[in-house]
């Protein structure tokens, strides 16, 4: 599962805290054993939630575009892909 965001949550599905919303996922996709790459595309620091949090409780990479360009993010994501073991 590839990932892409700022790391700021709005508000959440049940009108809660997005960034409940986003961390209880990200731990449920740790549990289900999903394979996950989340690319940020934050240009500053969010203190809520980070792409970073994110990527930790979904146990996956964490990899942070300096340039948000279709063609670096299809880059990443391939080379994530074939890097990893079958």
């Amino acid at each position: 599962m590839v990932l892409v965001t700022d790391g700021r949550a709005n508000v959440g599905i049940g009108g809660g805290l997005g960034s409940e919303d986003a961390r209880v996922w990200a731990a449920r996709v740790k549990a289900a054993d999903v394979r996950s790459l989340v690319i940020d595309t934050d240009e500053g620091d969010s203190p809520i939630a980070t792409a970073r949090d994110l990527a930790r409780l979904s146990g996956g990479e964490y990899v942070r575009l300096g340039r948000l360009e279709g063609r670096s993010m299809a880059s990443t994501v391939r080379q994530r892909v074939l890097a990893a073991p079958a």
